[in-house]
């Protein structure tokens, strides 16, 4: 694996994956929603690079990919990050997290139905006939399909939009009112429903402790806070959190941390 610097944007940065490529390269790796900020990377010049090289690019979309769409769908200008970009071969997408779906159920769409051949293996012994098999866990339970299946029915595009549109609404609020606590900044504007919150006059690791004193489950990054705005969260919680995180703030600051 070779890794390559960020942009200001917290994006891969386009010119390092170009500088990055040899003869061995078999493939690129951007990321649609990343684990820290959210963000989005420029999955179109990204294309261009995989093409020109014929190089496989797999996007890691699997928490924006049940996002990303229905932002698009509510009228917001979303990067295109899907297989309409011929150089796209490959989208990890987890229905375990924004799908709403129990653990375990990941998922990968490929763009050409050969690459599933290329990775399965014939299963000769099974009573009910010789079958393939392109995941490495051989048995297990089909719950998980059920389950992600039940919900797509269930719930459908309008299910999912409404989902999205009540977290965005709950994200921005977030990311709003922490901007307007002193001692607080937003790390960058938020793409998806992740905030990441900095200090410059106090410690971060001592925000975090403090806060998971008041049982708040929080995310500690290296300089910053990652707060997921997951479907289960009101606005009675953020509400809350945000009055639990002005607190922490002012005593720390009285208190010189």
């Amino acid at each position: 694996m070779v890794k390559v610097r960020l942009n200001e944007q917290f994006q891969v940065d386009v010119n390092a994956v170009k500088d990055a490529i040899t003869s061995k390269t078999a493939a690129i790796v951007g990321i649609a929603g990343t684990t820290g900020l959210g963000i989005v990377d420029p999955i179109p010049e990204l294309s261009e690079i995989a093409e020109a090289h014929g190089i496989h690019l797999h996007v890691d979309a699997a928490f924006g990919g049940f996002i990303l769409p229905f932002l698009r769908e509510m009228g917001f200008k979303v990067p295109d990050f899907d297989f309409k970009l011929p150089g796209v071969s490959s989208i990890t997408v987890d229905p375990h997290k924004m799908g709403l779906a129990p653990i375990p159920a990941g998922g990968i769409l490929f763009r050409d139905s050969r690459a599933v051949k290329a990775i399965s293996k014939r299963i000769p012994y099974l009573a009910g006939g010789e079958a393939e098999q392109a995941t490495i866990t051989g048995s297990r339970p089909g719950a998980s399909a059920i389950a992600v299946w039940a919900l797509l029915k269930h719930l459908g595009k309008e299910g999912y939009k409404a989902i999205v549109e009540r977290c965005m609404k709950l994200t921005w609020k977030l990311a709003d009112e922490v901007s307007r606590i002193d001692g607080l900044k937003l790390v960058t504007k938020p793409v998806i429903n992740i905030v990441g919150i900095k200090s410059d006059v106090v410690d971060v690791r001592l925000i975090v402790q403090e806060l998971r004193r008041r049982r708040w489950a929080v995310s500690h990054f290296n300089d910053y806070i990652r707060i997921v705005i997951m479907p289960h969260i009101k606005p009675s919680h953020i509400t809350s959190f945000l009055n639990d995180l002005r607190n922490v703030i002012r005593d720390l600051v009285l208190k010189g941390g």
